[in-house]
């Protein structure tokens, strides 16, 4: 079975470098999820998924930031980006809290 991790993920716009800041408690899964909303053309966040559409996967780039043992530290880190003014024009989110992520 593979290793389940928790953490902080970035996914990167390889065209106009934007990206989407997100955490989870199992990042792969996460990643699996985001993949398939994007290419249902159902993905909550309109900006994303307008990019993907515009470009398509293969300029996306997913990678784990950060790592934890807890998904309170991974909240608090994301946390921490989201409230980071000086990247609120880089960044694809829609909020700048750490309301939504994964729960599963």
């Amino acid at each position: 079975m593979d290793e389940v991790i928790i953490g902080v993920y970035k996914i990167s716009n390889t065209k106009d470098k934007r990206y989407y800041i997100g955490h989870s408690q199992n990042i792969d899964r996460r990643f699996t999820v985001h993949k398939s909303k994007l290419k249902c053309n159902k993905h909550v966040n309109i900006f994303l998924q307008r990019a993907y559409n515009k470009y398509g996967l293969d300029k996306f780039k997913f990678e784990i930031i950060h790592t934890f043992d807890t998904v309170e530290e991974a909240k608090d880190k994301e946390d921490e980006y989201l409230k980071n003014m000086e990247i609120r024009n880089e960044i694809y989110n829609l909020n700048y809290n750490n309301s939504g992520g994964d729960i599963m």
